[in-house]
């Protein structure tokens, strides 16, 4: 469960530039005690718990801080964003915790006509290999490892968004990996694929 606020910072007149400023706390209301039957080597099925990755929380609070920044002037807009994850506390109950996360985006949009814009963006994030360890996540999986968590990317991606009609908007959004740089082992991100509708009712 997430709650938190967004600070109007700064609005220009004309709105040309914007700035907010955003504070969530995020309170660990997530398991991250989950089980499943996992394959042993020695080709049985036994009862353990997941791999970090796949438990449904981190197990701590953690603060969610960022600010954004955007702008627009007739048919261009443009902007940057800035959104970092820091845990509140140095382990969760089962002993470890994610380490902080950074990400930052910047794009620019161009307004064809009143129902449909097209963007183009650039989306970077680094985060460190989880700290500590839970004896009761084992076995040979690659998920079970803590080093194998975080690292770098870099994606750069295009987007179109559409107002069909009055009220429906339809966006689309593809991302591709520029730069990876991962902890220990894990497997690459090919492409990042967004497809919405959003409709209003009033």
């Amino acid at each position: 469960i997430k709650f938190g606020t967004i600070i109007k910072a700064y609005s220009s007149k004309d709105f040309k530039h914007n700035l907010v400023i955003d504070a969530v706390l995020s309170a660990p209301t997530g398991s991250i005690k989950e089980e499943d039957y996992n394959l042993t080597p020695a080709n049985t099925m036994v009862k353990t718990r997941l791999g970090y990755g796949m438990q449904l929380g981190t197990g701590t609070w953690d603060a969610l801080l960022g600010a954004a920044y955007w702008g627009k002037d007739k048919h261009w807009g443009w902007g940057l964003q800035y959104l970092a994850t820091v845990p509140l506390e140095s382990r969760n109950d089962q002993g470890w915790r994610y380490d902080d996360k950074h990400e930052g985006t910047a794009w620019v949009s161009y307004n064809w006509n009143p129902r449909l814009v097209t963007s183009v963006r650039l989306r970077g994030e680094t985060q460190g290999s989880i700290h500590g360890i839970d004896s009761d996540i084992y076995g040979p999986g690659l998920g079970g490892d803590p080093n194998n968590y975080g690292g770098e990317r870099v994606e750069a991606g295009i987007g179109v968004n559409w107002m069909v009609a009055p009220k429906n908007n339809l966006s689309f959004e593809l991302l591709m990996p520029v730069h990876q740089d991962r902890n220990g082992v894990q497997a690459e991100h090919e492409f990042s694929l967004a497809l919405s509708w959003r409709s209003g009712f009033f």
